[in-house]
């Protein structure tokens, strides 16, 4: 049952600080010999943590498997996937703290990026699926 909002909610939701947000770039490498059911459940999981803490996915880059420098966790190959999310500067320790808890997961990195056009975001993910 949906909680009754309240005058007091209404006011408190006017005068709420606003959060600065930032635009994303985060590269996962998932272990690469999972099966695709299974590595597409792990997506949906990376996009939900990010969906958690209020980031709004703009594209997602499919790269898939890939040979690295050098092993990770005695894995030669890494299976890669781009993320382009939008999210409040704040959360982004969280959203590591959660990434980490993911065993699949061999390495991800997450880099701030300049205001930017749906355009250049585009540009920026070859073979993106942009989600508007």
């Amino acid at each position: 049952m949906a909680k009754k909002r309240t005058m007091k909610d209404e006011v408190a939701k006017l005068f709420a600080p606003v959060r600065e947000r930032a635009f994303y770039e985060m590269l996962i490498i998932f272990k690469p010999y999972l099966p695709d059911q299974v590595r597409a459940q792990l997506e949906e999981k990376v996009e939900s943590i990010l969906e958690k803490f209020e980031g709004n996915v703009k594209a997602k880059a499919v790269w898939g498997k890939r040979v690295m420098a050098y092993k990770i966790k005695g894995n030669k190959e890494g299976y890669y996937v781009m993320y382009y999310f939008e999210a409040p500067v704040d959360v982004i320790e969280e959203i590591k703290r959660e990434l980490g808890h993911i065993p699949e997961l061999l390495r991800y990195l997450i880099l701030r990026l300049e205001q930017m056009s749906l355009e250049k975001l585009k540009l920026l993910a070859k073979k993106a699926v942009v989600m508007e």
